[in-house]
């Protein structure tokens, strides 16, 4: 009888030994198949977790995709962006140098100039030479790059929107516009011959002089206060000119608004000295410059295309003295 309680006794301790390690062996499984998962499995682990705004493990698991495929950009850039969800800019922009070194990718260039802070640029010299001017041109228009880059903005006059609004929408949305003229007009592309002009375009429009429209301080007789301009034969609005300071432009901006709000407006630090003029070429055919720069800086020519609309300020004295919306194309 006691034999049989002491072997009972063994078995039991036996048995309580396997199930205590039973568990232990079944994590050490499940850690062996996680050590086994694929780059692309990785992969698809870490956007999940930055798409949920795990950051910490979107890191871990990028890290890994980039021990194991080092030439594969996204481990970079995927690490990187979870880096700036976590508020470590840094390490996002160490992470992003170290991928250069290793792969050559448009997607890390690009992330790792909207990271990085623009250098300052150097003070010009009075009277500086044209070879001084040319690096500090390229400098300006490399650091406006990445900010072009994100710019979306509408072209858009009171709501009403180059190349989609229709001339009726116009007639309709300033019908009690004071001073307010309609005609048909020779487009500025068409040739004009004054004994028998072929007119091209439906126009909306108030005249500076004329129906008893004042002409205020700083424009001259027959400039246009608005102007609106669509083919006769149908569709939208192919240009808008605006020296009234009543209408909304682009969404935010009115004739008169500082030229510090203008380049507030797309995002941009005001120049402060003159270089003929900036180009800054980028993606998304967009195209922003900055010309016709006086020697004071108080007046210029800023210029913003993406494909084929066109917005071109005209400032003076430091103000948007005017605006012109068209299309390119």
């Amino acid at each position: 009888m006691y034999i049989v309680s002491r072997m009972s006794m063994q078995i039991k301790h036996v048995l309580l030994i396997l199930l205590l390690l039973l568990p232990l062996g079944l994590y050490a499984g499940c850690a062996a198949e996680s050590l086994d998962l694929s780059a692309a499995e990785r992969l698809a682990l870490g956007e999940k977790h930055l798409l949920a705004l795990e950051y910490e493990q979107a890191v871990a698991q990028f890290l890994v995709v980039i021990d194991l495929e080092p030439m594969n950009p996204r481990g970079y850039t995927g690490a990187a962006e979870a880096y700036v969800g976590l508020g470590q800019t840094e390490q996002a922009i160490v992470i992003l140098r170290n991928g250069a070194n290793h792969v050559s990718d448009d997607s890390i260039t690009a992330l790792l100039n909207r990271l990085l802070p623009p250098a300052p640029a150097p003070t010009p010299n009075p009277g500086m030479s044209e070879a001084e001017k040319a690096p500090l041109r390229q400098q300006l228009a490399q650091d406006w790059k990445p900010i072009v880059e994100m710019l979306s903005l509408p072209f858009t006059v009171d709501g009403i929107t180059l190349g989609v609004s229709g001339i009726d929408a116009v007639k309709a949305a300033y019908a009690d516009y004071p001073h307010m003229m309609s005609n048909h007009m020779v487009h500025r592309t068409a040739y004009y011959d004054p004994e028998n002009p072929i007119y091209t375009h439906d126009s909306v429009y108030t005249c500076y002089g004329t129906n008893g429209n004042p002409i205020p301080e700083g424009y001259e007789e027959n400039n246009f206060g608005i102007l609106f301009l669509a083919p006769l034969d149908g569709g939208g609005i192919t240009d808008m000119t605006i020296n009234d300071p009543t209408p909304i432009l682009l969404g935010g901006l009115q004739i008169g608004d500082s030229a510090e709000a203008l380049f507030s407006f797309f995002g941009l630090p005001a120049i402060t000295w003159p270089l003929d003029e900036i180009v800054c070429e980028a993606a998304g055919n967009r195209t922003l410059s900055v010309s016709n720069i006086a020697e004071d800086v108080s007046a210029f020519t800023l210029r913003y295309t993406e494909n084929d609309y066109c917005a071109a300020f005209d400032v003076r004295n430091n103000a948007i003295h005017s605006l012109s919306l068209f299309l390119t194309d």
